[in-house]
């Protein structure tokens, strides 16, 4: 039947005569075509009769026309895609396969790349099929598309996900083997997961966030808080001081501390707290450091003693708070933590040449009655900032 059909369209464009370009290529592409479908037939008898090797010499084959043919054979079913080019070097040799087989491999990877490109009008798609040589024995054949996964994620951010936010179940349907799958989804605890993530990606409050949204402009990356997993996550000047501290920070003994601490900017130093020496049951001991370029230095932190104001070298179970650039710590008397000291700093670019804490209320319950009552925060003050 392919002979025939074959046959007949060498009549029909004889017939024709002359005619326009644009007729000549359609002409063109039905021959490649044809002669596509006339070597698949042939594999597919070689490899029925289990025949290892369809020629007894090595197949050459010109990378540059099969890939254009790839491209032609697949430009009607990739309408959708903005631009569907190719890149060739120069210096390509012919490559030692058969023709058909690469212009199939190069296909398959198009149409892979189609799929991974959303039919979205709006979206600049644009898929490069490209080939070049790396050694004398190797040359990659390499397929890259756009995708738009950047637009098309702000678009499900702006138009799915507030919707999945106020459902109670999401259905979706997807084509499977000439037929339409259906599965549903409960949303139940939605809401709560992205609320999480905004808060431990600290978007919550600006335009980027998948829940709490605010009007604040998206945070930059690299002046974000993140914690510290080990010691060689530390720059080297801030490990020297950490390991140097005369309080001895490195020894924890059989323990190991996950994570190691936090580092945050402050202005344009970054501050870091790590554990310090073994901790007790409940209670780990944190010293700070500082980071001005380079130069480290031990961050004191101002106390209220009995006799008077103290500077103090660390403290007890800290927590930084990022948006308020406020630290806290809170000493427990015991595990039920109904009982100890709490203290918070608030860090001011003037205290001190590089900036610093300044102490801004100081707590504490000397009773361990059972009686945590609203946390530390509503314990008897013994100091605060007036």
């Amino acid at each position: 039947p392919l002979n025939y059909v074959m046959v007949n369209v060498n009549v029909l464009r004889q017939t024709l005569g002359s005619h326009s370009e644009e007729v000549e290529e359609m002409f063109s592409d039905i021959e490649h075509g044809l002669e596509r479908l006339s070597q698949l037939s042939k594999d597919l008898l070689s490899f029925a009769r289990s025949e290892h090797t369809l020629e007894e010499t090595p197949a050459i084959a010109d990378g540059r026309r099969a890939l254009e043919m790839a491209i032609r054979l697949c430009s009607a079913q990739n309408r959708h895609v903005n631009k569907l080019s190719l890149s060739i070097s120069e210096t390509l040799p012919p490559l030692q396969i058969r023709e058909n087989h690469l212009v199939q491999i190069a296909i398959n990877l198009i149409n892979n790349a189609t799929q991974a490109t959303p039919k979205n009008p709006f979206l600049e798609n644009e898929i490069l099929v490209s080939a070049y040589t790396i050694s004398k024995e190797r040359v990659v054949i390499e397929v890259s598309d756009s995708g738009g996964l950047e637009t098309e994620a702000a678009m499900v951010a702006e138009t799915i996900l507030p919707a999945m936010r106020n459902g109670s179940e999401m259905t979706v349907s997807f084509p499977q083997g000439g037929q339409t799958l259906t599965q549903s989804f409960s949303l139940s605890g939605l809401a709560a997961s992205l609320l999480y993530l905004d808060e431990a990606q600290r978007r919550d409050g600006t335009v980027t966030a998948l829940a709490a949204k605010g009007d604040e402009p998206a945070r930059d990356v690299s002046q974000l808080p993140s914690d510290i997993e080990t010691p060689e996550d530390l720059p080297p000047p801030v490990r020297t001081a950490w390991e140097e501290s005369g309080s001895d920070c490195a020894s924890f003994g059989s323990f190991t501390p996950e994570p190691l601490g936090f580092s945050a900017a402050v202005e344009s130093s970054r501050l870091f707290g790590l554990v310090c020496g073994s901790p007790g049951a409940y209670n780990f001991y944190y010293e700070l450091f500082l980071d001005s370029g380079g130069m480290v230095t031990p961050v004191p932190l101002p106390d209220m003693a009995p006799e008077g104001p103290i500077a103090v070298t660390g403290a007890w179970n800290i927590s930084w708070d990022d948006r308020t650039k406020s630290l806290t710590a809170f000493f427990k008397g015991r595990g039920l933590g109904d009982c100890g000291s709490y203290d918070r700093w608030q860090w001011s670019e003037s205290a001190g040449p590089v900036g610093g804490f300044v102490l801004s209320e100081s707590r504490s319950k000397p009773d361990c009655d059972g009686d945590a009552g609203e946390g530390p925060e509503g314990w008897p003050a013994d100091w605060l900032k007036g």
